[in-house]
């Protein structure tokens, strides 16, 4: 009888992929797909073996294409038998959408993914626009200098501008009432002329005087 036998070789692990660290997630993180985040924050990376790493560890190395844009550390460890690492990188505020490549290398194998830097949305504030008394109001529009003309209760209309409000008055003929649509920087208030429901003309009004 005849034994036979074979020696098992086995590959060492090979890195696998480099990318965010979905377990970390972090609100700065604005789409996963396209690796797309706010400059300026730090994001948590990681780097994966396809496999286990060998018992005394891996140590991948990192460079960034970039260092002004975005800084990694020159290399992360991976512990014995673990299958990944987690590192930090810190970006830099950008003021235009920038594209930064960031590579991963362990032993034969070289990883690169872009890494996109984009500006932080804009804050805005809200100031409620609301003359002192009014139960409602309604806006009519807003000029290039900033003034904003709202219509309240009974057909009262103010301008508006840096917190002061300004009544404006629209004199219609008899029967007829005043709807502003639009107005402009030179002080001119363009509008429609209405009967109850119904439309009977337009009108331009300056300083106060209407122009039919």
């Amino acid at each position: 009888m005849q034994t036979r036998s074979a020696t098992l070789h086995l590959l060492p692990a090979e890195l696998q992929d480099i990318g965010y660290d979905f377990e970390q997630f972090s609100p700065c993180v604005l789409r996963w797909s396209d690796n797309l985040v706010i400059g300026g924050r730090r994001i948590a990376y990681r780097v994966d073996l396809d496999g286990e790493a060998p018992p005394e560890g891996a140590v991948v190395q990192l460079s960034s294409s970039d260092p002004s844009l975005i800084s990694a550390p020159e290399s992360v460890a991976i512990e014995g038998r673990g299958r990944y690492a987690v590192f930090q990188v810190v970006s830099t505020p950008v003021s235009i959408t920038s594209s930064v490549p960031l590579q991963a290398s362990y032993r034969e194998r070289t990883i690169e993914r872009p890494l996109t830097l984009v500006r932080p949305p804009v804050q805005y504030t809200i100031q409620e626009i609301r003359p002192e008394g009014a139960t409602y109001v309604t806006p009519v529009g807003m000029n290039e200098s900033g003034q904003v003309l709202i219509e309240g209760e009974n057909n009262q209309y103010y301008l508006w501008q840096n917190g002061v409000y300004t009544r404006q008055h629209f004199p219609a003929p008899d029967g007829l009432r005043a709807r502003i649509v639009d107005f402009n920087d030179r002080g001119q208030f363009v509008g429609v002329l209405r009967e109850i429901i119904h439309d009977r003309g337009f009108a331009v009004w300056e300083d106060g005087v209407r122009h039919d």
